[in-house]
């Protein structure tokens, strides 16, 4: 009998039912720049020179999903995030724990899905994010909650030191997006800890910041800020080795054609040891192919077919480490 047992369990664990699970953990570094964001005092300039200061940031994340390695996505349900700048330590856990030991992607919506963001905020508890809060997140019944909110002052003067108010509350279901962006991360000692930079002097990229600064609601001005938390680089995810070593290695990268009409080879020699996966990333930071279990060196044919044109980057991450990196030219 307790051969059989043994057997048993070996058995069990070579197909994987006794596989780890790991809670799912979201923080995220409040970044403007290269420098940290203190709401309230951090000065930095916008696209168009004009200096900014941020007092308030705050936005919801939903409908969290994680690309597994096999290339399958895995939702966490019933994960809503309200991150904050003025709370630059907090943590987000899941509920439950998940199957999931790495990812090579995140995907997430900016705000509140549509069969959520009527509901009411009194029926949740104290603290859960959807609940009433101070400031408060939720604009009433119709609107729904403020996806997004930025305030602070703007120069608009030209003295050097922000004047103007500015307020940007983003909010209406038709501005509700979702998107996915690249980047390995491993579970840890029974946590998959994924770590959003967040870089918001990108939420200003071509926004004139003139004429009426109080924008509430999904204006085209609203509209715009919310686009440029998807398609800028507001939003990174990636883990890295320390940047001399990343453009050390990414001197051995050579892809040819480049411009690349429909496929490229990738050829490469890295100083690791064991497989490395390859990740092609658009300008907004969104994965757009992948190839796994790579040798650490030798050359791959990468295909770019029905890609719009464009830069891109394609990257080398090995135990969920960005190891090397190069432009790639599609047309």
């Amino acid at each position: 009998m307790k051969i059989k047992f043994l057997l048993f369990s070996f058995l069990l664990l070579q197909t994987g039912l006794f596989s780890q699970n790991n809670n799912v953990v979201v923080s995220f570094e409040h970044r403007v720049g290269g420098q940290t964001l203190t709401p309230g005092e951090t000065q930095f300039n916008i696209w168009n020179g004009k200096a900014v200061r941020i007092d308030r940031a705050q936005f919801y994340l939903a409908e969290l999903t994680l690309k597994q390695m096999d290339g399958t996505w895995m939702p966490v349900p019933d994960f809503y995030i309200l991150a904050d700048a003025s709370k630059p330590n907090e943590l987000h856990t899941a509920a439950g724990s998940y199957n999931v030991q790495e990812i090579q992607a995140v995907g997430f919506g900016v705000g509140i899905d549509q069969a959520h963001n009527h509901l009411d905020p009194t029926l949740y508890p104290a603290g859960h994010p959807l609940a009433i809060g101070d400031p408060s997140m939720h604009w009433g019944w119709a609107g729904g909650y403020r996806f997004l909110v930025v305030e602070g002052k703007i120069d608009n003067n030209n003295d050097g030191v922000p004047e103007s108010t500015f307020e940007y509350h983003c909010l209406g279901d038709e501005l509700y997006e979702t998107s996915r962006f690249a980047g390995n991360v491993q579970a840890q000692n029974g946590t998959l800890h994924i770590n959003l930079l967040l870089d918001y002097t990108q939420l200003f990229e071509n926004m004139a910041f003139s004429g009426n600064l109080i924008q509430h609601g999904s204006t085209s001005q609203n509209a715009a800020m919310l686009n440029n938390a998807h398609t800028t680089l507001f939003f990174t995810l990636a883990q890295s080795s320390a940047s001399h070593d990343v453009a050390a290695n990414s001197q051995s990268l050579e892809a040819a054609p480049n411009p690349s009409a429909g496929e490229t080879w990738i050829s490469y020699d890295l100083p690791v040891k064991g497989d490395v996966s390859l990740m092609l990333i658009n300008n907004a930071g969104q994965l757009v192919n992948t190839i796994n279990a790579l040798p650490a060196s030798g050359k791959t044919l990468l295909n770019t077919a029905g890609l719009s044109a464009g830069v891109y980057q394609y990257a080398f991450y090995h135990g969920g480490v960005l190891v090397a990196r190069k432009a790639l030219m599609v047309r």
